[in-house]
């Protein structure tokens, strides 16, 4: 456990992001991308542009550490793909080829068995000037 104290108030982003040295992350990075579109997203760093370019902070100190593990059956793994904003908006028709599509990923795994997905977590954070 981690803890931040301070007498200031600065930003803190934190984000639990797939670690991708888990031998499927990859295959389900790249279905995220496929379906994300102009969805902004934590993984394209757009957001990082807006610290930057800001004279009101300081810059970005990064950490990196240790994140969850989410453990389930396929149908729990992807219960959880399709809480993504920009799949969970998609009509009824389209979630379910969607759906398909990263289970796929999981072909050849039976239906009950234990599908472990590490993360990492992302810290961000900066000083107020």
């Amino acid at each position: 456990m981690y803890i931040i104290r301070s007498f200031q108030i600065f930003p803190v982003l934190v984000w639990n992001e797939y670690d991708i040295s888990c031998s499927f992350v990859p295959h389900m990075l790249a279905k995220y991308d496929k379906y994300l579109g102009s969805t902004p997203s934590k993984r394209t760093h757009k957001w990082k542009e807006a610290y930057e370019q800001t004279r009101d902070f300081t810059k970005l100190q990064y950490i990196n550490l240790p994140g969850p593990v989410m453990k389930g059956s396929i149908q729990t793994i992807l219960n959880y793909v399709m809480t993504a904003s920009y799949l969970s908006a998609l009509p009824s028709e389209k979630k379910e080829k969607v759906r398909e599509d990263f289970a796929s990923i999981f072909r050849g795994t039976k239906e009950h068995d234990m599908i472990i997905i590490p993360f990492n977590t992302d810290v961000f954070c900066c000083n107020k000037l």
